[in-house]
């Protein structure tokens, strides 16, 4: 726990995260996946795209392979957040196919570099417990989305990415703090 700090400065910090984001930003989409403990990171990177108003994704590793596969296209990256252990083996296993065969754009954030095919390998040196990678592995999604929403000029320190922002705002009054069924819980 107590490197974690110097961890994420390290990951704020490298560039290769904002190069791959703008690299990506015309593709029609943006895949998250992982397993584990790290599962819940892909769905922030999935949640973080939809702030910025653009469309993301996410799934499970194994689920991948049944479902989102299938609509992965050319160019579209696939941000695998794989540390060391079971979601960089089942990832060694898609990476090569998601590249030769489809021409996707596998993106492997892990603390161990790839030794199969992929797009590109951002490191993560975290190198303690899964359980912990949580942090360090999570900077990432963040970081990715909003150099997205810049490059497409998009405002970055505005809800949606100031895209019909009003309305949106508006509406989760009525749907969120309005809500009769939030006082029965």
């Amino acid at each position: 726990m107590e490197t974690i700090p110097n961890v994420i400065k390290q990951v704020i910090s490298n560039n290769k995260i904002k190069e791959q984001a703008i690299n990506s930003v015309d593709a029609s989409r943006h895949i998250f996946s992982s397993s584990g403990p790290n599962y819940g990171n892909a769905l922030f990177g999935e949640f973080k795209m939809y702030e910025f108003s653009l469309p993301g994704y996410s799934k499970e590793i194994e689920e991948y392979c049944h479902t989102t596969y299938f609509i992965t296209e050319v160019e579209n990256p696939v941000i695998f957040i794989a540390p060391e252990g079971e979601a960089l083996e089942r990832t060694s296993e898609i990476s090569p196919v998601l590249k030769n065969m489809i021409k996707a754009n596998p993106l492997i954030l892990s603390n161990k570099e790839p030794d199969f095919e992929c797009g590109d390998w951002i490191e993560i040196p975290y190198y303690g417990s899964e359980e912990n990678s949580v942090v360090p592995f999570g900077v990432v999604s963040p970081i990715f989305a909003y150099w997205i929403a810049k490059e497409k000029g998009l405002n970055v320190n505005t809800f949606r990415g100031g895209v019909d922002q009003e309305k949106y705002v508006e509406g989760s009054y009525y749907t969120i703090r309005k809500s009769k069924v939030k006082e029965n819980y």
